[in-house]
């Protein structure tokens, strides 16, 4: 049965005495070692640190225990219950981080690497090092927590039950109410600063979480203060039922760790976007790995030690309330009976103890009452306050009822417009208008008209400037809440002109959003001077500008950037060059469908990635130069064209896909690519310079295509593996040198020893493996690396930036390979297009290809056309009408790299009469349509298409020579007939060719006119048509 008496004075004891100085040893051992481990420690010294902390906490616990008042035991295990739930948690999590020592350890070389600082000692022995640190300091974090433990258990016994369940609670409440206030901010500041965009319930969620967890904390508090009974039922339930929640979710964090590698490979693109920048191992999947199976096995077990603590929270809560409710019992049968004390010595215990500490107890209850009054009031106070906040400052567009607009022209020949945004919402904005006088449009928001002014919209002119700033009017504030709910919109209006002058902006929280993209969605024809913009949270969007020798600067501090479909030509007086910057601290930046001239392109990020595609760049003079620059975000290159190119980050990793860095004049090309802790991934890379890579710890794989690199190469890697090979179908040459180690490897690529050495290739890693692979125009075939295409559809703006002309209807040659396209109907506007290249993209079907009139060359190979879509082609063509005119003129088609199984040659010429060129394989293609490996392939095509002169790439007329006349047709005697011609303008002397072809002593009279022929003619032919010259050749020598 319970004591539920209370004893008339709580005082040490001898084995509270041991037990506080066997807990004072070991935390007076374990405090310095902890905070030695944090100064030394290069991946784990947070942890040291909170367990150094902890130590601390368990010395000054320990010797408030020698103390012989019962305040003083109270507070002695309220130190002991921290120190027993921290020192536990911590040793158990040093165990846990030892398989993942040399991963934490990658960042730490890697600092180091970017200092240029060489290590003294080698990474295994530094993951040897770091090992030792966290076996002893584990050990004596576990030992410090099982010695307060049983000091724990030591002071129960001198409190007794009733006053240790209080102390159990109380010290949950004390820990618990300032975490659930860190929560309640933290939530508050991820929505009103719209930290987690890509996350938007995130603040939500974690505000909630803070006001359950203080509502908890409040619970325990009030419940063993004043002995409520109801409340601490209440929260017995919840701490039961939030124990067993953390007990089954750490099985189930430890269950899913095992296959997290996977989930993670399988969802990459999707998790990329779902972080926060400002994560680190956002961009490296490798170390995302690792940080995910790290945090999954510690929230497991710190959720396992939770629990267990929950449950005690319960049981403690539970104890209280059945004594709670005796005491309450026996002292109101005491009001009702008297007893003799001599019979009932417990009821003169009783008696006495609640005469003497009756007063006290009623002032310490008012105490009590006051100060729990008085937290609930401000804990509900502030609550109040973030909620306004979050609520006025996602919600002002709808509260927003009051509205003001003012227009105003602003003056032609301003060298300079400026416009600065100073709202805290709003947005600032530049379009075009089809008038002849352009104008700036204030419209100002608010809660009420008191709040409108016109003094908010401020308009000054000077000699060459014209500004405009928009700025907020006085507000009213309930404390720190804005409730005036003020925004505007500034918007300058461009006339249909064909010059703008500079432009200036700055916003501060107001997006700012530049589209001057005409209907067509295409670069607009007002040539900008140039655009200068500042942001400090808001996202910056530029679309359709087409600027001058101002060039474009952009900066924020923490926006997105994102810039579509703009031509900058930065030519200016006296050779100047107008650069384009973007640079975002917290923001990422996007650069896409992009032409550069005479405009160096500088773009840096902090935390963020870039991402660059369909950029080309060109100069006049000198050499385009490209530098992307960021510390920790991924840098994303595809299809760009640059003389150039420098790539940096220090965690992230480099992908690169269509690189083309091939210089311009006596300058070869280079490009530069440094990451010391992320991989470097370049696919299709075409630099005919140099090629400088450095990395610390992260992998590099690059793949040159083929034939374009002519030059000497040099890797290295420390103590990864190295790998120079030529890919499937390579047509490079390779030759490797002798090595001093196994750590290096050289040699000559397409030269033989015979290099300028002006092309060069240089990468060193120190622990990232390295492969060099030359050659095999498709990526897919290695299993070492992939890259994610995205299907796109052909627009207007494409055409019209790869045809380098603005009316796509005159549009004559046009080059549409490797775009990755899948859909192309909007070429049926291109009426003039002679040539059209569609190959190497993402096409299943010719349904979209449209029937152009004046079609001449089509090129459909590398795609995914089968026997459905060559058969779609033939029913286009076969349902033409007068109106929209089939391919009657194409002479030339290429469908190589298909997989087409059957073809229908007969239908082929009747539906494409002036076909003149087939070709369906060729010796360099990878994927083989099925059709070419029909038996006499040849002999069919020939017989059933006698108008076509090259197939595959061969010449059908030539294979006719040695046929004698009689088995000839008509088809081919004529064009025998033009040979003859061709030959006898091609030789030095008149001759005779009527003899018969296969007399031998015939063909010995002709034998040195015809060895000039043959000459030429082995440089430009293969196949069946290069083995019959070869026959004649053999012939003649015999002769």
């Amino acid at each position: 049965m319970r004591n539920t008496t209370l004893p008339r004075i709580s005082t040490t004891t001898p084995g509270v005495q041991r037990a506080c100085m066997i807990n004072f040893i070991f935390s007076l051992v374990g405090a310095p070692m902890c905070f030695v481990f944090a100064q030394r420690s290069q991946a784990f010294h947070t942890l040291y640190a909170i367990s150094g902390a902890m130590c601390v906490l368990g010395v000054f616990g320990s010797g408030v225990g020698w103390i012989k008042a019962t305040p003083a035991l109270v507070w002695c295990m309220l130190f002991a219950i921290g120190v027993c739930y921290g020192t536990i948690c911590t040793g158990g999590l040093c165990f846990l981080f030892l398989p993942y020592v040399t991963g934490e350890l990658a960042s730490y070389t890697d600092k180091l690497y970017a200092q240029s600082v060489l290590l003294q000692q080698t990474l295994a022995n530094k993951v040897n090092q770091e090992r030792v640190y966290l076996i002893v300091g584990g050990v004596i974090l576990l030992i410090v927590g099982a010695a307060t433990a049983y000091l724990i258990r030591k002071l129960h016994r001198a409190l007794g039950e009733k006053r240790s369940a209080a102390t159990f609670l109380q010290a949950f409440s004390i820990g618990m109410i300032p975490f659930s206030f860190i929560l309640v901010a933290g939530g508050q500041y991820i929505i009103t600063s719209q930290t987690l965009a890509s996350a938007p319930y995130t603040g939500i969620f974690t505000f909630l979480c803070g006001i359950l967890v203080f509502v908890l904390a409040l619970m325990a508090f009030i419940g063993s203060a004043f002995e409520y009974r109801r409340l601490l039922n209440t929260f017995s339930w919840f701490s039961f039922i939030l124990g067993i929640m953390l007990l089954a979710g750490a099985i189930a964090c430890f269950v899913i760790s095992s296959n997290v590698e996977q989930s993670i490979a399988d969802n990459w693109t999707v998790i990329r976007v779902v972080l926060p920048p400002t994560l680190q191992a956002r961009y490296d999947k490798a170390q995302f790995v690792l940080f995910v199976q790290r945090n999954l096995e510690a929230v497991s077990f710190v959720a396992i030690v939770s629990g267990a603590f929950m449950l005690i929270q319960s049981l403690s809560a539970i104890t209280l309330n059945d004594i709670t409710h005796v005491v309450k019992r026996r002292h109101a049968q005491d009001k009702h009976c008297q007893l003799d004390p001599k019979l009932h010595p417990e009821f003169a215990a009783r008696r006495d103890w609640n005469i003497l500490f009756k007063a006290s107890r009623r002032t310490q209850r008012i105490c009590m009452r006051l100060s729990c009054a008085f937290a609930l009031i401000a804990f509900l106070a502030i609550s109040v306050l973030m909620t306004l906040s979050v609520v006025f400052s996602t919600q002002c567009t709808r509260i927003s009822k009051a509205q003001s607009t003012t227009t105003a022209p602003f003056f032609s020949g301003m060298s300079v417009l400026s416009l600065a945004h100073k709202f805290q919402s709003g947005s600032l904005s530049i379009v075009q208008n089809n008038d002849t006088v352009g104008s700036v449009l204030f419209q100002q928001n608010a809660i009420s008209n008191k709040f409108l002014s016109n003094s908010a919209y401020i308009q000054k002119q000077t000699k060459n400037t014209s500004s405009f700033t928009a700025i907020p009017t006085t507000s009213s504030y309930f404390f720190w809440v804005d409730t005036s709910c003020q925004m505007a919109v500034l918007e300058l209006q461009l006339p249909n002109a064909s010059y703008a002058p500079m432009l200036e902006l700055s916003s501060q929280d107001a997006a700012i959003d530049i589209n001057l993209l005409t209907v067509s969605e295409s670069v607009s024809s007002i040539l900008i001077r140039g655009i200068n913009v500042s942001s400090d949270k808001a996202n910056v969007d530029c679309f359709g500008a087409y600027l001058g020798s101002g060039g474009l600067t952009i900066i924020s501090n923490s926006g997105d950037i994102n810039v579509d479909t703009i031509y900058i030509n930065g030519t200016g007086d006296a050779g100047f060059k107008g650069r384009t910057t973007l640079t975002s601290t917290l923001g990422g930046v996007t650069l896409s469908n992009t032409s550069l001239t005479d405009s160096p392109l500088f773009i840096e990020t902090d935390a963020s990635s870039i991402f660059v595609q369909n950029v080309v760049t060109q100069v006049t003079h000198g050499y385009s130069v490209m530098e992307t620059k960021t510390m920790s975000g991924a840098i994303t290159l595809s299809d760009v064209t640059v003389d150039f190119i420098s790539m940096q980050t220090q965690s992230g990793t480099i992908t690169t896909d269509s690189l083309t860095a091939n210089g311009e004049g006596v300058f070869f090309g280079r490009v530069e690519a440094t990451s010391y802790g992320g991989e470097i991934q370049m696919l299709n890379t075409v630099v005919q310079g140099s090629i400088h890579i450095e990395t610390n710890s992260g992998d590099v794989f690059v793949h040159l295509e083929s034939t374009t690199f002519v030059g000497f190469y040099y890797i290295r890697s420390d103590y990864g593996s190295i790998g120079v090979h030529k890919g499937n179908y390579s047509y490079d040459t390779l030759s490797v040198l002798p090595s001093i180690n196994d750590q290096e490897s050289m040699g000559y690529i397409n030269c033989a020893g015979n290099c300028n050495f002006q092309s060069n290739i240089y990468i060193r890693s120190t622990y990232g493996n390295i492969h060099l692979v030359l050659g095999c125009e498709n990526a897919y075939l290695f299993d070492i690396v992939s890259i994610e295409t995205k299907e796109m559809e052909l627009t207007e703006c494409l055409i019209k930036r790869r045809s380098n002309h603005f009316d796509i209807a005159c549009v004559v040659r046009l080059n549409l390979a490797k775009t990755n396209l899948n859909k192309v109907s909007i070429l049926n506007e291109c009426t003039s297009l002679l040539e059209l290249n569609l190959s190497h993209n993402q096409l299943t079907s010719a349904r979209e290809v449209p029937t152009l009139p004046n079609l001449k060359i089509l090129d459909l190979s590398h795609n995914g056309l089968n026997l459905i879509g060559i058969c779609i082609i033939l029913h286009v063509l076969k349902h033409s009408t007068d109106n929209l005119p089939s391919l009657v003129g194409l002479e030339e088609l290429r469908l190589e790299g298909n997989d087409i199984t059957t073809i229908d040659f007969t239908v082929l010429k009747r539906k494409l009469p002036q076909l003149r060129r087939l070709t369906l394989r060729t010796t360099k293609t990878i994927k083989k349509n099925q059709v070419c490996d029909t038996t006499d392939y040849f002999a069919i095509v020939k017989n059933a298409f006698p108008t076509l002169e090259f197939l595959d790439g061969e010449a059908l007329a030539l294979c006719n020579i040695g046929v004698p006349e009689g088995l000839r047709s008509k088809q081919e005697d004529h064009e025998l007939n033009n040979i003859e011609m061709e030959v006898e303008e091609a030789a030095w002397e008149r001759f005779d060719l009527s003899i018969e072809p296969r007399d031998t002593s015939s063909l010995s009279k002709m034998k040195k006119s015809f060895d000039a022929l043959l000459l030429e003619c082995k440089n430009i032919l293969n196949g069946e048509s290069l083995e019959l010259l070869n026959q004649m050749e053999h012939v003649l020598d015999e002769d």
